[in-house]
């Protein structure tokens, strides 16, 4: 008998490998299997004043895990991860493990590339960390180091922002006193449920009702011009628009709320006059788009 998720996994592990020793490739860039984000674009102090987390039951983009540790932070209730990238599913989950046993210091050597490179994603403490995920994650990670020159991990992941002080503005737990909060948060929750979708799916890979959807910059990304970024495409505002409004509409409880989130603006307007509020985020130097629909 085919064993459909051994046969998965499998592909994943040899998709990693790829990348890894292939540091400048674009290949499938934004899709199923591309490098790792390892940090938000989102000012997620802010994007937390506009939907307020607290007690509601979310819907979050997997990325860099940045957005739903965040909103663990400020109270979530139950939380659901999705991502186009099968890759991603992998990272958060170390991540959430190293949160969970390393002291701050330790922490931030070990997850950002740019502290100290011998202990960024170092062999010896991915073993370490991986003790305590699912089975299939450790078999991946194993798999993984088992192939790969240990000074090319940092190749899987792709780091959005290179500036520690910028991150920790737009970041809570990479303050201290707040990444100690987050830590006695997640050792009492289970590790999360990932998804492997893109959101033109989600009429098909989604099967519950949410507070509040974050599509991220997806859609931004979507209008960008590369090959892969989604599955299916919907080239335009129109057409997004119409399909959040039929379709990822009908997946909020009452008073839910939807997030697109644009790095710049992107035609903007056109999706205020279909309802959706607009609010500007500070993002360290930058001004954010925030467009937000409700139920």
């Amino acid at each position: 008998m085919i064993d459909i998720k051994q046969i998965k996994l499998q592909n994943n592990i040899e998709e990693a490998i790829y990348i890894t020793n292939n540091k400048d490739c674009k290949t499938n860039y934004m899709g199923s299997y591309s490098k790792i984000v390892g940090s938000t674009n989102e000012n997620q102090y802010q994007i937390n004043d506009i939907l307020n987390f607290k007690d509601k039951k979310v819907l979050l983009t997997g990325s860099s895990a940045d957005q739903y540790l965040s909103s663990i932070f400020f109270g979530s209730r139950e939380e659901t991860i999705y991502d186009i990238n099968a890759l991603a599913e992998f990272y958060i989950y170390l991540k959430i493990s190293a949160i969970r046993n390393l002291k701050y210091e330790d922490f931030i050597e070990f997850i950002l590339p740019y502290i100290n490179k011998e202990k960024y994603l170092n062999v010896n403490l991915i073993k370490q960390l991986i003790y305590e995920l699912p089975p299939y994650i450790k078999e991946f990670w194993i798999s993984y180091l088992s192939e790969v020159d240990s000074s090319k991990i940092g190749n899987l992941v792709s780091f959005l922002d290179n500036d520690i002080s910028n991150i920790k503005n737009k970041t809570p737990y990479y303050i201290k006193e707040n990444y100690y909060t987050l830590k006695k948060i997640l050792t009492k929750k289970d590790y999360p449920k990932f998804i492997e979708t893109d959101i033109s799916y989600f009429e098909y890979s989604i099967k519950d009702n949410y507070d509040i959807i974050s599509l991220s910059n997806i859609i931004e990304c979507n209008q960008q011009p590369f090959d892969d970024v989604l599955e299916r495409k919907l080239y335009t505002d129109e057409e997004w628009i119409e399909y959040i409004k039929t379709v990822i509409y009908k997946q909020l409880n009452s008073n839910g709320k939807i997030l697109v989130f644009q790095t710049i603006d992107w035609n903007s307007e056109q999706y205020v006059n279909e309802g959706f509020e607009k609010y500007t985020i500070n993002n360290n130097k930058e001004k954010n788009i925030a467009l937000v629909l409700k139920k």
